[in-house]
């Protein structure tokens, strides 16, 4: 009676009209909590020989299995068994002939177990059965790893299986090291096993480093002697561009006879009167790039050259009044994106080609920034965020520019925010990273900018971009406050500089452990400074010390030895902070010579830093 009476008086008052049946349960759902027993118990089904319907041979090694199980992990094993679905085609049996028995092994553990085990001694065969069976999220881990280890015995191998499964990261990588040090590794027992492609590719390769045209053609003459009858075919095509005089040849041919089938395109007696003839010599540089002409009053580039350790004059950029423009080198090339001019945007770029010493105009970005960063990745150039026109909101979109088309590609906006600036872009792998600057959020009616603690990546495979919450995470934990030019790649690793106080810690991302550890105390003093990595050397160039006053300094550590102690290097020609440190390699030819003097008021002059560019170790 007394519930009847409530109910009568709820419905009366019409103002609660639930009742306690209401709450109760009439559906729901049920999480299965059991899928990783259910995967421990398909192993033991595996081993034990139970309800297996396949078995996979290899190397006369047979692997009991579950067809439902294979199918489901790997692409390959779901096509083979979809179209083998009658009573005649009925497989019972697969023999892999192009994948090892402990790479499936390995593959077979993650399957049934979702831990894969990879180690330096069966990462290769691993990324091979990966790469056969479609596992291509193990073939970018495995390549990440291999990444790492890259040196002078198992460069070539490296971009050989690189190339082989398409893991474009580990084949440039590989690539690079092999151009950067064909000195020593023409002496390695790998260096018969060069491919002719990619050895035309290196000989043509504006990166290419090189002493003399006579370094160069013995280097040829030792690959083709590995394989004479085979080899010798290709002698025109190798030694195109190269030049010997007479008295070079002589010597060269007696040790190279089959380097006479080609003397008619070697030998010159006027060898840098030429003008197909390669520049003389070439050599990688630092290179000191202001990104703001109004408040360094300065526009000149410096690089250093590593034989005397002094700053020389390289050229001067094309404007004198612009700021907040983004810097990078690009195909050998010096390439300078949008800015601020006049109190405006603008998208203008403009290259400097270090053949010719000249800047010229390439196609605009398609939007106006300044404050943006850029990067090269896999052979583009990326630009990222800045001030968007109205000089309030930041933007949150990026172009992508080809150098072969001349043409800039809009890419998707990035991820959870309004506008970045100012922001850390890195090529890392396969993988574009942004991290940290300032971010646009508004508030209120209200554009607020604050700092940006996030990271995320774009694939250019996928045309999308993608969070990396562990960097996020950490970067938010720790209060790692990072701003441009303050993250470097190096060699698979993700180097973060952290200057904004004497004694903090730069640390080190591994991306295939996700794991960060500390590195090396900074000095404190290259705050807005420059930063790059040349022959395994860090540079940190100008910046502000604790006072905010430009600097000269200029500081080295060897990253090969963890414990070596930093380095003096040469004092900048002037006092700097906001600006670019970028390398190039430079050809020390006549004619770039003369095409590199410095021109004021009508007059050329070659300007050399002197005195306080003296090279001095601590």
């Amino acid at each position: 009676m007394a519930s009847q009476a409530w109910k009568k008086i709820l419905i009366q008052r019409d103002k609660v009209t639930k009742t306690s049946q209401q709450f109760y349960t009439t559906s729901c759902v049920l999480q299965n909590q059991n899928g990783l027993q259910i995967l421990q118990n398909l192993k033991k089904f595996r081993a034990s020989g139970l309800l297996t319907d396949v078995a996979v041979c290899i190397d006369d090694i047979k692997f009991n299995c579950h067809k439902v199980v294979l199918s489901a992990a790997s692409p390959y094993f779901k096509a083979l068994f979809e179209h083998s679905n009658t009573d005649t085609q009925l497989i019972h049996t697969i023999t892999l002939e192009t994948v090892s028995a402990g790479g499936f092994m390995a593959l077979e553990d993650y399957i049934y177990g979702s831990e894969l085990n990879i180690t330096l001694d069966n990462v290769v065969e691993v990324l091979e059965a990966a790469d056969f069976l479609q596992f291509r999220e193990v073939v970018e881990v495995c390549s990440d790893v291999l990444l790492q280890h890259i040196d002078l015995d198992n460069c070539i191998a490296m971009e050989q299986l690189g190339s082989a499964h398409m893991c474009q990261s580990l084949a440039n990588a590989s690539y690079d090291y092999i151009i950067s040090h064909m000195e020593q590794i023409q002496d390695s027992q790998d260096f018969r096993s060069l491919s002719l492609d990619v050895f035309l590719h290196i000989l043509s390769d504006e990166k290419f480093v090189y002493r003399c045209h006579l370094d160069v053609v013995g280097c040829i003459c030792r690959w083709v002697k590995c394989d004479v009858e085979v080899r010798s075919a290709s002698l025109n095509s190798l030694v195109k561009g190269w030049s010997l005089t007479v008295e070079q040849f002589r010597h060269l041919s007696e040790d190279y006879p089959f380097l006479t089938k080609v003397q008619h395109l070697l030998v010159k007696e006027q060898v840098y009167d030429i003008l197909d003839a390669r520049p003389v010599d070439c050599h990688n540089v630092p290179v000191i790039v202001p990104r703001d002409t109004v408040s360094s009053k300065t526009s000149l580039l410096y690089y250093l050259d590593m034989e005397t350790q002094r700053w020389c004059y390289l050229t001067s950029l094309p404007f004198t009044k612009r700021s907040m423009y983004s810097v990078a080198a690009y195909r050998n090339c010096i390439y300078v994106c949008g800015g601020e001019e006049d109190q405006a945007p603008t998208n203008e770029v403009m290259a400097f080609d270090e053949r010719t010493r000249r800047w010229s105009d390439r196609t605009p970005m398609l939007k106006k920034r300044y404050n943006h960063s850029s990067a090269v990745l896999l052979n583009r150039l990326y630009v990222v965020g800045g001030m968007n026109v109205d000089q309030r909101h930041l933007r949150k979109d990026a172009e992508e520019y080809s150098a072969l088309t001349d043409q800039w590609t809009r890419l998707p906006n990035l991820l959870s925010v309004e506008g970045i600036g100012r922001c850390a872009v890195v090529p890392l792998g396969e993988y574009l990273h942004v991290l940290g600057g300032v971010q646009s959020t508004t508030m209120d009616n209200r554009i607020v900018k604050k700092q940006h603690m996030m990271c995320q990546y774009y694939d250019p495979h996928k045309g999308r971009w993608e969070h990396n919450n562990k960097l996020s995470v950490y970067q938010v934990t720790r209060n790692i406050k990072i701003g441009m030019g303050d993250c470097l790649a190096y060699r698979g690793l993700l180097l973060i500089i952290d200057e904004d106080s004497k004694g903090r810690k730069t640390k080190i991302y591994n991306p295939v452990t996700q794991s960060v550890e500390d590195f090396t105390r900074s000095h404190g003093v290259h705050r807005f400074g420059g930063y790059m990595i040349m022959d395994d050397i860090l540079y940190c160039t100008g910046g502000m010390s604790d006072k905010f006053r430009a600097n000269d300094l200029v500081h080295c550590k060897d990253l090969t030895e963890i414990n070596s102690p930093w380095q003096m290097g040469p004092s900048m020609v002037q006092c700097l902070s906001h600006h670019a440190c970028i390398t190039i390699g430079l050809h020390n030819s006549e004619q770039s010579r003369l095409a590199g003097t410095h021109s004021e008021g009508g007059q050329n002059k070659t300007v050399t830093a002197t005195g306080e560019g003296a090279f001095t170790r601590l």
